[in-house]
């Protein structure tokens, strides 16, 4: 059987580690920086201490690499997995230079995945889809088109701070001290940090705040839209309504902090505001696609909707960001896909097949067509 080398047992792992637990795809090896903390005891799954060394030398060609350790850390793993002949997931945006590392995984004829989690993932999956259902429809082909993508982890009880962590929080702070740009009225828009562009939206009847993410003008063409004609785009984030109050004491810090205060509020913040073990999050994900005419009025609106809530076994987060990586360990393991890089794919098949992974646990996602005028 083949050996699946999962690095990293958070919480954004357990769901992904208790699945390939379940229902084996080869043989699972853990890895992790405490092997003494584990909650698996199994003979299914291997447990080794975390280093990059003693995995060198333990991974063979063909086996598959899943990183869930921070991004930062995710260019050497692939590398050393590519040395190896080894297929390398993680479910993270792929950097500049994880996209440099194409050639070489086609000269050795293995895959290096990213973008398979939540958001980047599902959300891919699902704009691909409405943009699929626009193209078919060939209506409307002179008109504007709008377009946005938001997701996010909130409390399922969302308390005065209006949010709480399931993670260490230094990878939020950290994104909210980044320049953010969309195109708004078909013009490039760029804030230097997120948080001073949030706006309200409503959806299904309920209010959010959401802020834009990052740059999302690359994902343009990922998504087959037609530059001339697009008037909005947007990728962000959704909060609870009234986030941006409840954390304005926080973005008045961020701006001064070195690493090391970074840090500290990042410690200060998961101590007050981490889940409990009685506490559900929440996952919302809303994509949208408004055609718009001469007038300025939305003719048609393509729309996915997902709204999970966590159980008493898993948070909603950890099911949704491993489901797309155990839908990609299947993938290679079926020889679904070509050597290189792999981004979700945008194809009918493989959206069935993410969709079908979804189903299986319970998860719906409401695609709808709204014709307004």
């Amino acid at each position: 059987m083949r050996n699946i080398h999962w690095i990293g047992s958070g919480l954004s792992s357990t769901f992904g580690i208790d699945e390939l637990i379940a229902h084996p795809r080869g043989n699972l090896h853990l890895w992790m920086r405490d092997p003494a903390k584990a909650k698996w005891n199994s003979s299914a799954v291997s447990i080794h201490q975390y280093d990059l060394d003693c995995l060198r030398e333990t991974l063979c060609a063909g086996d598959i690499v899943v990183s869930m350790l921070p991004f930062t850390m995710h260019l050497s793993l692939a590398q050393m997995a590519l040395e190896r002949g080894a297929h390398f997931i993680c479910s993270s945006y792929l950097s500049p230079a994880l996209l440099e590392l194409d050639e070489t995984a086609r000269a050795k004829g293995v895959i290096v995945a990213g973008e398979m989690g939540l958001d980047p993932g599902i959300d891919h999956m699902l704009a691909h889809e409405l943009v699929r259902r626009y193209q078919e429809d060939r209506k409307d082909e002179n008109h504007s088109i709008s377009f946005l993508s938001l997701c996010g982890g909130i409390p399922e009880a969302p308390g005065p701070f209006c949010y709480q962590f399931s993670w260490s929080p230094v990878g939020i702070l950290r994104a909210l001290r980044q320049a953010s740009t969309w195109l708004e009225g078909g013009q490039p828009c760029t804030v230097g940090a997120p948080y001073q562009a949030v706006k309200t939206v409503r959806i299904r009847g309920e209010e959010f705040e959401y802020y834009p993410n990052r740059d999302s003008l690359p994902f343009i063409d990922y998504y087959q839209l037609p530059r001339d004609r697009l008037k909005k785009f947007l990728r962000g984030s959704i909060r609870s309504q009234g986030w941006k109050e409840a954390w304005k004491d926080i973005f008045y810090q961020l701006p001064e902090l070195n690493e090391e205060g970074l840090q500290a509020l990042s410690q200060e913040l998961y101590e007050k505001y981490a889940y409990k073990d009685n506490e559900r999050d929440r996952v919302v994900m809303f994509i949208a696609l408004d055609v718009t005419n001469h007038l300025g009025e939305i003719v048609r609106t393509y729309s996915a909707y997902l709204d999970v809530i966590g159980n008493e076994t898993h948070h909603a987060m950890t099911t949704l960001v491993c489901l797309p990586l155990l839908t990609v360990i299947d993938g290679i393991i079926e020889g679904r896909y070509a050597p290189g890089i792999l981004r979700p794919v945008p194809s009918k098949q493989e959206l069935d097949r993410w969709l079908q992974l979804l189903e299986l646990h319970q998860i719906e996602v409401q695609f709808v067509t709204t014709e307004r005028l």
